[in-house]
């Protein structure tokens, strides 16, 4: 049986959507009967029980490997302690994991911390939430992937377009949500209990305000 390496340059547990996006993520993994290690850089807060911490089912089991922890000090910093991830996790793929046997999975929180994926010698699919830029360094990643899960198909037009990655090789998943964790009403008494009208018509966001997320039309429209 293949293990599954979920590789996520990220601080985990952290208070932060992606966090909870890869908490799921590996829980939706490890229901689905895979055996799953999820590896991270090292940066102080791992004493934080992950399951405890995003309410999961399962336990998740984790990797935390040395790195550069300079991760809050400006955007030279960031990407030096990047790259001291992007060392430990080949140096640990290529002496402490039985490659014939594993399999690669990562997420796109930066431009960087995936680049020496290809090399380490394992089959990777990666998940890509948006586009990315036309490097020497993207075109050679999407190259060598085993698959690209694109969130959207914006996304998944804009890599075809860009890195030529073939059909065969793209699948797009959509960002889902744990309903269980939700406490379902009818639309008419969720109303009532807010003393909404039901004449009134709502727009509802949850998230931050950034410039590239176009939240400029929300109140026009």
């Amino acid at each position: 049986m293949h293990k599954l390496y979920y590789v996520a340059n990220a601080r985990m547990p952290n208070e932060k959507a992606h966090g909870i996006q890869i908490a799921k993520m590996c829980e939706a993994f490890l229901e689905a009967g895979v055996d799953l290690v999820l590896v991270l850089p090292k940066r102080g807060h791992e004493q934080k029980n992950i399951r405890q911490f995003y309410n999961l089912r399962v336990d998740v089991p984790v990797v935390v490997l040395p790195v550069l922890n300079r991760y809050n000090g400006g955007r030279v910093l960031y990407t030096l302690s990047t790259i001291s991830f992007m060392c430990s996790y080949f140096f640990y793929f290529l002496f402490r994991v039985d490659k014939k046997n594993a399999v690669v999975y990562t997420v796109d929180l930066d431009h960087v911390s995936y680049g020496l994926l290809p090399f380490v010698g394992i089959p990777y699919f990666s998940e890509m939430h948006g586009g990315k830029p036309k490097t020497l360094l993207h075109k050679f990643f999407f190259s060598r992937s085993s698959g690209i899960i694109p969130t959207n198909t914006i996304t998944k037009k804009q890599l075809q377009r860009e890195f030529c990655v073939p059909e065969p090789r793209m699948l797009v998943e959509p960002n889902g949500v744990d309903l269980a964790h939700f406490s379902l009403h009818e639309k008419s008494t969720a109303r009532n209990t807010l003393h909404v009208s039901s004449n009134t018509r709502l727009a509802l966001y949850i998230g931050r305000f950034f410039d590239w997320k176009g939240l400029e039309i929300l109140v026009p429209a």
